[in-house]
């Protein structure tokens, strides 16, 4: 959310800082589209008339229920706090903070049938003191430490947002000591209480989840009548924490969850919104009902013949690419066919049961080469990095050395662990297909409209396994394989006044997006 936003633009690298405060107000809106006949072009009848199509993680259309919510925050301070100097493990009082403002505006698509998110769009403006900056943020997905906790404590997300009463407490009669859970709350019904003079009923919440995991408390009151769908008004009380001083009655399991989800420090969340005006709709939507135009998802799941399970005993996840002149088979053949001679490690590593963990393509200084930066791991376990220039098929006059280097903290070596992905080509289709994805094509996006890669666009994969500390209960938390696989692109350029980046993570496993960002500074 805008949290997330504002920490992600503020420079909070030096290491004495100890604490971030951020207090913001404004005004915002919160309400439902109403879709036109257009978006039913595929049903026979207009009994769903209301919806609109949206894309989901495969770029299919589904039929949903569009939420605006828009926030201006005109007034917004970011504090930092550092270590006191003669006593270097406290918080010192005093902060230094910048003023700004934020404009914050998201769309959010639930799903007719199953009623789930299945993208959110968010459009901001941020000006930081004088330092401005606007973008573009689509997800498949939530982000940031809300997201994480969402994953395992789902509903804790709703914290952000008006909460909409009948889905919070659906048909139950509102009266005193009414009570019931939906989504980890635990909601009980108080009674009577006036809020500017109307009397409306007050009603408390608590997560459960996240309480009896240990990473803190999340609580909420709100007060609700029955003219509106949200509540009228709402306080949030967040706290989360992953200091083991909060977790220490609690079984080892949770104890790693939480240093997982905030491994240092604590997360204190405040917030209190209430409710101006109120305008209804004049059509109820019929949720949880099936439609004629439902796409086949299951289409684009991909199939075993499709993975490639490298994992056992290749070099590298395959890359195939036709869009792109130097590949990363042509990368990885430069070093494990020895026409790198600077690179001994490298080329030791990949003969003796090492691989390729990350890799990424770049700009080259050299005329008809791209830059290979590829990053690798032994069994020792050690890892390093060789960064080379390829021209074409691996030989000495196309393999060109320009540094190499070693990881002063190593990744874990573990091939077991390697999930089966999608080769490169196969993504990098998928993406290209202006049909599915078609904010990444044109002028800013990754593609031209002939399905080429624009000259500025870079590509690269991550293969993440896990440590021997967290195997045993990450393969709890999961059915499958625990180690993870993304594709990730980027790309950088200038258009007017502006300068423009845009980047984007796909989930090698199964395809599926979990996002972009697209971001503009002035230049």
């Amino acid at each position: 959310g805008y949290i997330d936003l504002v920490l992600d633009n503020i420079e909070t690298d030096e290491e004495d800082i100890c604490r971030l405060q951020l207090e913001f107000a404004g005004k915002g809106t919160t309400s439902v589209t109403e879709g036109n006949r257009n978006q039913l072009e595929l049903e026979s009848d207009d009994t769903l008339l209301g919806a609109v199509q949206a894309k989901g993680a495969y770029g299919l259309d589904w039929l949903a229920v569009e939420k605006v919510q828009t926030r201006d925050f005109d007034s917004l301070t970011v504090s930092r706090y550092k270590h006191k100097i003669l006593s270097p493990n406290e918080c010192s009082d005093i902060a230094a903070g910048v003023g700004g403002t934020l404009e914050f505006n998201t769309k959010s698509w639930t799903e007719i049938s199953e009623r789930d998110i299945i993208s959110t769009e968010a459009d901001w403006k941020l000006n930081l003191d004088g330092d401005y900056r606007q973008g573009t943020t689509m997800s498949f997905g939530l982000g940031g430490v809300l997201g994480l906790l969402e994953e395992v404590a789902p509903g804790v997300a709703i914290v952000i947002s008006p909460i909409e009463v009948r889905d919070m407490l659906g048909t139950t009669l509102i009266q005193e000591g009414a009570n019931g859970t939906h989504l980890g709350w635990e909601w009980n019904v108080i009674g009577p209480d006036e809020v500017g003079g109307e009397e409306m009923w007050k009603v408390t919440l608590e997560h459960r989840e996240i309480r009896d995991n240990c990473f803190g408390s999340a609580r909420i009151t709100m007060w609700v009548d029955e003219e509106s769908p949200w509540a009228i008004k709402q306080n949030v009380d967040v706290t989360i924490s992953g200091d083991q001083a909060d977790t220490s009655s609690c079984g080892t399991f949770s104890e790693q969850l939480a240093d997982i989800v905030l491994p240092e420090g604590s997360l204190s969340l405040k917030l209190e919104m209430s409710q101006d005006t109120l305008k209804r709709g004049d059509k109820l939507l019929d949720m949880g009902r099936s439609y004629s135009s439902v796409p086949n998802a299951g289409a684009y799941v991909p199939t075993t013949s499709q993975l490639s399970d490298w994992g056992s005993n290749g070099l590298h996840l395959p890359d195939n690419s036709s869009l792109r002149a130097h590949t990363l088979e042509m990368a990885v053949d430069c070093i494990d066919g020895g026409f790198v001679d600077e690179a001994v490690a490298a080329t030791s590593t990949l003969d003796d049961g090492g691989y390729i963990w990350r890799a990424r393509d770049g700009p080259s200084n050299q005329t008809g080469a791209t830059q290979w930066n590829l990053s690798y791991v032994s069994d020792v376990p050690t890892s390093g990095w060789v960064l080379i220039d390829v021209f074409g098929a691996p030989s000495d006059q196309n393999c060109d050395y320009l540094q190499h280097g070693s990881y002063d903290n190593s990744v874990a070596h573990s091939r077991n662990d390697i999930p089966s992905a999608l080769n490169l080509s196969m993504l990098e289709q998928d993406l290209a297909d202006s049909m599915r994805y078609p904010r990444l094509t044109g002028d800013d996006g990754f593609f031209n409209s002939n399905g080429e890669y624009h000259s500025t666009t870079r590509i690269g994969h991550l293969i993440v396994t896990p440590d021997g500390d967290y195997t045993d209960w990450l393969n709890s938390l999961n059915s499958g394989d625990t180690g993870a696989t993304t594709l990730d692109m980027t790309r950088s350029w200038q258009s007017g006044e502006w300068d423009n980046s845009l980047s984007l993570a796909m989930d090698a496993t199964n395809g599926q997006v979990v996002g972009w960002n697209f971001i503009q500074t002035p230049l």
